[in-house]
């Protein structure tokens, strides 16, 4: 199910590397490998996280890789072996930088039901969705439409499921940082295609709101275009709204006016949206006025902006 038919390896030689990468993202030209450890504190909060009980035993170096088009990342290729009545089954899953599963291919197992698994209903059923709609799915175990998983794969079904969590779950704690840098990078090739570079800055400020101040992080990039011109910026921020922990990416233009505001959670309401649309075209500087929980803060980031622009090197 990955994008350009990856096949199945259930009784041959597994796919090289290169040809799972290139399989799964036909957009890119080349990739890199991320190693990171799962120590005890990642496995703790993995084993915590998860919706079922289970000894995660994965500690030491795991592997991500990241497929490129370019310069800028396109998607993520994350390996997973799960033990299971047949022994070893190990499956490929493809995923996008925010975290989706687009795809997925079993590499070797000896389960005579991957291959109907792999083309069934089920496994559609699981494509597009993030870490919280595959927990709904396995919440709905034996409410589904049983005609989904083939008579005989059930078992299969489950150990399907339960990697995809896994996946998803393992990647999001142990490459978090990296990942979110691959969102900021890719959103800025997007929204700025002629940037010739990208200057990367961490940036943390106080929030004063209702005589209660916070600390705002925020991540920069600059995109700057030929004879180091100033394109705009997308910057992800991380503050409290509403008396929520808010994720929101503003895409900014060279004259410091939001483009858009984007928030980063799937979760993310209507209130939170129509904040996010009522500052679109509006000056940092000066957002419009009224009772927008967005405007102080955007008012803030237009100060950190506009010092980045006027400092030495941009960041």
């Amino acid at each position: 199910m990955l994008a350009g038919g990856l096949h199945s390896q259930a009784n041959g030689e597994s796919p090289t590397t290169d040809s799972m990468v290139f399989t799964a993202f036909p957009e890119a030209d080349s990739y890199r490998r991320i190693v990171r450890d799962v120590d005890q504190q990642a496995r703790t909060t993995i084993e915590r996280a998860l919706p079922f009980k289970v000894h995660f035993d994965e500690l030491g170096p795991h592997t991500l890789l990241v497929a490129f088009r370019g310069r800028q990342p396109v998607g993520l290729l994350y390996l997973r072996s799960e033990e299971s009545e047949w022994g070893l089954t190990e499956i490929a899953w493809a995923l996008s930088l925010d975290l989706r599963v687009l795809g997925f291919q079993f590499l070797r197992g000896r389960s005579r039901h991957i291959h109907e698994l792999q083309s069934s209903g089920f496994a559609k059923l699981l494509v597009g969705r993030d870490l919280t709609q595959l927990v709904e799915v396995l919440a709905k175990e034996g409410k589904r439409d049983p005609n989904l998983v083939p008579a005989g794969a059930e078992d299969l079904a489950r150990t399907m499921l339960r990697s995809g969590i896994k996946a998803l779950l393992v990647t999001d704690t142990v490459w978090r940082d990296e990942i979110a840098k691959m969102q900021d990078l890719s959103m800025g090739f997007d929204v700025f295609p002629g940037a010739e570079r990208f200057h990367r800055k961490v940036a943390r400020f106080d929030l004063t709101s209702s005589d209660d101040p916070s600390k705002v992080s925020a991540n920069i990039v600059r995109a700057t275009g030929k004879g180091n011109s100033h394109l705009g910026s997308v910057v992800r921020t991380e503050a409290m709204v509403d008396g929520n922990d808010v994720v929101l990416r503003w895409i900014v233009d060279e004259r410091f006016r939001i483009v858009r505001i984007v928030p980063a959670q799937s979760w993310a309401n209507d209130a939170l949206r129509l904040h996010c649309a009522e500052l679109e075209g509006a000056p940092l500087s000066s957002p419009p006025a009224g009772k927008n929980p967005l405007s102080p803060l955007a008012r803030r980031l237009g100060e950190v902006l506009a010092n980045l622009n006027t400092s030495k090197g941009g960041g």
